[in-house]
């Protein structure tokens, strides 16, 4: 799995903390219970905005290795030699369409497997909530995975 995936994870986790302790620490001494109240929801919808901007960021990076730019180049050009006549080239691009979408399939299990592998690892040191976090994420890139690979299966059938 790339280096940097596995960082986006951590620092999504990482920041999300970081924040939690800075809105804590900039807890004024307001003895305003309605300022106090803004102050907590302000910093709760700070946190909350960053989390989305770091995962959407992660998704993204998922994105980036389920290669289907690939998959639309070779069926680009798969179309374009069928509406000029050559067929056996159009079934070549087919083809490689089919290699790369199954290429992808395949990376985005993997990834899924290897973070639900560091979640159940004890020799690696997080906590039992950043396990459990990483075993859901890894789960949901299998169930990904393998919906993208059994639409592969029926399309090439």
């Amino acid at each position: 799995m790339e280096p940097i995936f596995v960082v986006l994870i951590i620092l999504s986790l990482s920041f999300s903390i970081v924040s939690f302790e800075f809105a804590k620490a900039q807890f004024s001494s307001s003895t305003d219970p309605k300022e106090t109240l803004k102050e907590f929801k302000d910093g709760k919808d700070s946190i909350q905005n960053d989390i989305q901007i770091f995962f959407n960021q992660l998704i993204n990076k998922v994105k980036s290795h389920i290669n289907f730019g690939s998959v639309d180049s070779h069926l680009s050009l798969a179309s374009q030699n069928f509406i000029n006549g050559k067929i056996p080239e159009g079934f070549d691009e087919l083809n490689s369409a089919n290699d790369e979408w199954k290429n992808s399939s395949m990376t985005v299990i993997k990834m899924g497997n290897e973070l639900i592998s560091i979640a159940k690892n004890n020799s690696v040191s997080v906590s039992n909530n950043t396990k459990e976090i990483l075993d859901n994420f890894g789960n949901i890139l299998v169930n990904i995975g393998n919906k993208i690979e059994d639409m592969r299966i029926q399309l090439s059938n």
